[in-house]
């Protein structure tokens, strides 16, 4: 059994992707959860998920989770409406967030994700070397946004 202060790290962020599993951690006392985006993790891996699933130690607590109740299927719907009608762009480098991962947040939160900017565009989120989308969503006035900007929205 492993101990409640033990050091845990959960891809996502509080409120948001992981929340569910940080929220059933600390209703089971555990004190001392991490959180960090999937990129800072290397959890996008596919490998890394089979190996984890492959161990046997793995497949228990997931049996015992199924036990004590945990929803183990995916419902797809929003968890929010914070981004209700907005039309997002995301693109360039961000500091924690994939792409996918921010476009799941976005979505969470019922916004829309496009792949190119246009005058129908609420804003870019845009990283480092955002290149042409950048540019065209200057040209056009449709406000650019920080990862930092998009989870302070969200929280």
């Amino acid at each position: 059994m492993m101990e409640k202060n033990a050091k845990i790290y959960v891809a996502g962020h509080k409120g948001m992707v992981g929340s569910a599993i940080i929220r059933e951690l600390e209703r089971q006392g555990y004190t001392n959860i991490i959180t960090r985006g999937h990129k800072e993790l290397d959890l996008c891996r596919q490998e890394a998920v089979e190996d984890f699933f492959a161990e046997e130690k793995n497949q228990k607590i997931v049996e015992r989770m199924e036990r004590y109740g945990v929803n183990m299927e995916s419902k797809e719907q929003p968890a929010g409406d914070k981004l209700a009608g907005m039309t997002i762009v995301v693109t360039g480098t961000l500091p924690t967030l994939g792409r996918k991962e921010a476009a799941a947040l976005i979505e969470q939160q019922g916004g829309k994700v496009s792949g190119s900017v246009s005058k129908k565009t609420t804003m870019v989120l845009a990283g480092e070397n955002a290149g042409s989308k950048l540019t065209k969503a200057q040209e056009l006035g449709i406000q650019v946004i920080s990862e930092e900007e998009l989870l302070a929205m969200l929280k």
